[in-house]
């Protein structure tokens, strides 16, 4: 049986990182200059190259955090899933004033 460990990486995250973003700047520029298919097919591209991104950034992000590597995954996590609520914080921002909605966000980070 064949198996990787760490030394044996296929790729380094931050070359594919970097190419991942490139690639989705020179696709969006074909979705916001292209007429017709073209276009449509540069922003699918956009989300084919943003796809790759969030896990070479996890993985730059927790690099380096020796014992904190758990502490620190979870905070970027946590911080990902607070993104999500957007939409919960402007229904309540709405509703109530935008000083509730923030206590949304502080409660959900405890």
């Amino acid at each position: 049986m064949n198996t990787l460990d760490s030394s044996d990486s296929v790729a380094s995250p931050t070359p594919v990182s970097g190419n991942s973003l490139n690639g989705a700047v020179c696709a969006s520029l074909v979705a916001t200059l292209a007429h017709g298919p073209a276009a449509m097919y540069g922003l699918i591209t956009v989300g084919l190259f943003t796809s790759i991104m969030f896990p070479t950034i996890f993985a730059l992000a927790i690099r380096g955090l020796g014992p904190l590597t758990e502490e620190g995954s979870g905070l970027l996590i946590l911080s990902i899933a607070g993104g999500a609520l957007v939409f919960i914080n402007g229904k309540v921002a709405d509703h109530f004033g935008i000083n509730w909605a923030f206590l949304i966000t502080a409660l959900g980070g405890r």
